[in-house]
């Protein structure tokens, strides 16, 4: 079975594995993470690693990506 990616961002709010998070409160930046797991019974539940290695479970929803997996791996590629 195919692993789930989420490529064309339709579930969990438009997160994938590997973006990096803010989660924001009244308009307020709050935590910065990476996504590194969904959790596959509920779709608006995903587990962020913080900076400091923690992994805490967010809610989706209250999360918007400050950059996108997709570009991370491009500035990568470029800088090899």
């Amino acid at each position: 079975m195919k692993e789930f990616t989420n490529e064309g961002r339709t579930r969990y709010y438009g997160l994938r594995i590997g973006d990096k998070v803010v989660e924001r409160h009244d308009g307020l930046s709050d935590m910065v993470g990476t996504v590194v797991e969904f959790d596959g019974f509920d779709n608006n539940r995903v587990h962020v690693q913080l900076p400091s290695g923690k992994i805490v479970p967010c809610v989706a929803e209250w999360l918007e990506v400050a950059e996108k997996i997709e570009d991370i791996q491009k500035k990568e590629k470029e800088q090899k």
